[in-house]
């Protein structure tokens, strides 16, 4: 347990790495940050749930909504066993009292798209890991940047008019320092270094127009709050 109270309002979540990264998300989360994963999952016919008797409490392994989950599932093969290519999907919601993931396409809204399994599949393997600690660890940076505290009044990650490009901004340097990490692990670097090279161009092309507009919310409707916030205007008002 860290020895400081994690933030409890971080600005991207491993769907939003898992769209940017593709393919890639595989070989970037951590594999010694799971949250989860098993060999006896469960996919009802034509069902978005994902059961696991490995597995019957997911909240007690943290798993959250817009986690990743990646499936591979087995293939009706005589023989050794053999899996399908692994597809991502991203964590929609959890169901205690069934014990059950209910998943959705990532980047989609619920229901949207073909199921996990038509006909129904066991035997499925899975596994839950997360970009969680380092996304906590960026959001840090970004309060500090644009002058954001959860304890001071019109200054809150809840004040924010549209936290869109914050959430571009965290999700590009997670994935630019994931692909450094990578990059320094491989033996031919040269395609991981061009991504982290080009997923900090374009976060630091976002970062030059970001604009931080605050609001508050009432019965009234949306009120904005000055003066708006930028990179080069970060002093904080108190």
């Amino acid at each position: 347990m860290p020895s400081y109270t994690p933030l409890t309002t971080l600005y991207a979540q491993d769907e939003d790495l898992a769209v940017r990264a593709g393919g890639d998300f595989t070989v970037l989360v951590p594999h010694d940050q799971k949250r989860a994963f098993g060999t006896d999952g469960v996919f009802g016919a034509g069902t978005w749930g994902l059961t696991s008797a490995s597995n019957p409490n997911w909240t007690a392994r943290s798993v959250q909504a817009g986690m990743i989950v990646q499936v591979e599932q087995p293939k009706p093969v005589s023989g050794a066993p053999q899996y399908s290519p692994r597809e991502l999907f991203a964590v929609d919601q959890v169901d205690v009292p069934s014990g059950t993931l209910v998943l959705r396409r990532k980047g989609d809204a619920s229901g949207v798209g073909a199921p996990p399994s038509v006909a129904g599949t066991t035997g499925v393997r899975f596994t839950i890991a997360t970009f969680a600690p380092q996304i906590e660890d960026v959001t840090y940076e970004l309060n500090r940047r644009f002058g954001v505290d959860p304890k001071i009044p019109g200054r809150t990650p809840g004040e924010f008019y549209d936290v869109r490009e914050v959430n571009q901004v965290c999700t590009l340097t997670v994935l630019e320092r994931q692909y450094i990490a990578a990059a320094r692990q491989a033996d031919k670097s040269d395609d991981l270094w061009a991504k982290a090279k080009a997923f900090a161009a374009i976060r630091d092309e976002i970062l030059d127009r970001l604009v931080i507009h605050w609001m508050t919310v009432s019965g009234w409707g949306v009120t904005p709050i000055e003066p708006t916030t930028t990179r080069f205007s970060t002093r904080l008002s108190r």
